[in-house]
């Protein structure tokens, strides 16, 4: 079954591993308590149609695969404001590429619809090693916060992220908050692109 709901996060570039190293080490800031929840490998491919239309559409499509599943996820591409995205996304588990096979739902529609007969395929893989903690403000969950090592090996693209998604009881001033505490003692830049974006303005001509 699909689940459809707003994404909100704030999103970051690290500038080092020493900033990176630094944050994984923190456990308190102000009044928020962070907490460790593991550290995982991700490999996220990205599709589409050969002339991108689904991209052109203002989605994207990823399947995000993991101990033997296949998560689909479809995102809006919504512009940020400054460090802060909120998109529209609509998950599933799925058997394959191809949506004429998926469940019937509003991630079949949606796709089906913008592509029609035309097959999805492949534009790139991104593999991600996840650091990730839960952060909380009075005792409730409010956001989970993710340090992120992103590589796409066919356009030599490494880099270092930070991404911190509201969940739980977490409101945008929470977010607003916390951000800004750590702002204040790290360099941290906004950065206003998605993963798949950056991906893609790196990628050679015609790819």
């Amino acid at each position: 079954m699909a689940t459809k709901n707003i994404e909100t996060e704030a999103k970051f570039i690290i500038p080092d591993w020493a900033t990176f190293a630094a944050l994984q080490q923190l456990n308190k800031l102000g009044d928020f308590s962070i907490n460790p929840i593991g550290v995982k490998e991700v490999v996220d491919r990205y599709l589409d149609t050969a002339d991108k239309r689904i991209y052109q559409a203002g989605f994207t499509c990823r399947i995000r695969e993991a101990k033997g599943r296949q998560l689909l996820s479809l995102k809006s591409l919504a512009r940020a404001r400054g460090e802060l995205h909120r998109r529209q996304e609509i998950e599933m588990e799925v058997d394959t590429d191809q949506p004429r096979c998926w469940a019937e739902g509003e991630a079949k529609s949606l796709v089906w619809g913008i592509i029609g007969d035309a097959p999805l395929q492949t534009l790139f893989t991104l593999y991600q090693v996840r650091h990730k903690f839960h952060v909380y403000c009075q005792q409730q969950l409010v956001i989970e916060l993710s340090l992120d090592k992103v590589s796409l090996p066919q356009a030599a693209l490494d880099y270092l992220g930070l991404e911190a998604e509201l969940i739980e009881a977490g409101t945008e001033a929470n977010l607003a908050r916390f951000t800004k505490m750590l702002q204040a003692r790290w360099p941290l830049a906004a950065d206003a692109q998605s993963k798949f974006e950056r991906a893609l303005a790196t990628l050679p001509p015609g790819k």
